[in-house]
């Protein structure tokens, strides 16, 4: 036979198994998070795409007491990070492009008109 407590809500008794008191509806403890691997990978996804929104179930899974759930945290932060760090990158990629290209067209007119064009 399982433990029971009471909900100290509302004194229900309860299975150590309950997340919810099946009396009162009110959270008795934390219910687990999804580990599923099309959870895992939507959220690897959501992180490496929209890094900022890939803190929030970061932080999540983060406070978690399943270690495999901590270690889904750090990977989401992980990629979070790597994906800003590419973001900033490519953004400054395609700035130096475009004032490299601004600047030789100013140097190509600028020969233009000592030319007499």
């Amino acid at each position: 036979m399982e433990p029971q407590t009471t909900c100290k809500y509302c004194g229900f008794p309860l299975s150590d198994n309950f997340f919810f008191c099946p009396n009162c509806g009110k959270k008795i403890k934390e219910p687990p998070v999804d580990m599923g691997i099309v959870k895992q990978i939507g959220i690897y996804a959501l992180s490496f795409l929209l890094p900022p929104l890939g803190l929030l179930p970061a932080f999540k899974y983060l406070r978690q007491k399943e270690p495999k759930a901590k270690i889904v945290g750090v990977i989401v932060i992980i990629l979070t990070i790597v994906s800003i760090v590419l973001t900033i990158q490519f953004a400054f990629s395609i700035l130096n492009t475009s004032i490299g290209l601004s600047g030789n067209s100013t140097d190509q007119l600028q020969q233009l008109q000592n030319l007499g064009y």
